[in-house]
Formats: structure tokens, sequence, C-alpha cells
């Protein structure tokens, strides 16, 4: 997902929806061959994306919203962004 992400991000604006589609494809199919669960949700195991009513949010970070389809509910929505974890050093010797 965040090699997705990135690739989205990188794209010009005009290809953004091509890049995720293509790469979002390509994620199915290996869904497909080997389901997996959701990282924040183990119980929910998804088998495959629904390709075509994902899409991203057009904000700075443009987040990806991902429909996994699962293996016994149906359609999963997820959100996925990537963003920099900004810490604060403090110097404890002043």
């Amino acid at each position: 997902m965040y090699e997705i992400a990135g690739n989205v991000k990188s794209s010009k604006e005009s290809l953004r929806l091509k890049v995720l589609t293509r790469d979002l494809d390509h994620l199915h199919h290996l869904l497909e061959e080997a389901p997996t669960c959701l990282p924040l949700s183990p119980s929910l195991e998804v088998r495959g994306v629904q390709v075509r009513t994902s899409s991203y949010f057009p904000s700075n970070t443009l987040p990806l919203k991902i429909n996994f389809l699962s293996t016994e509910t149906g359609i999963i929505p997820a959100i996925f962004k990537v963003c920099i974890q900004i810490k604060f050093l403090i110097d404890m010797s002043l």
C-alpha cells in the first residue's frame, strides 16, 4: 500500500487515477492468490480489491480510498494515508 500511495503521489495529476488503477489491479491479483488479514482488524480477511470503486482524495497527502473484498462480508472500505512522522527533539541541557 505504501508503494501504491507513493506512485500515485509522484504521478502527474492527470495520470493519478490510471496509476492507482494499475497498481490496485496488481494488488487485487496478489490478494486473490493469497488472501490476508487487515493489519488494524486481523479478524477481517481480504481476498481482493474492488478496483473500479477505489479512488484517492485530492488533498496534500492524497489518501487512498480502497474497497477491499472480504472473504465473508462483502466490501471493507479503508483509507490509507502516507504521512511523515515528525519528532521534536528537546535539548535537555538548556
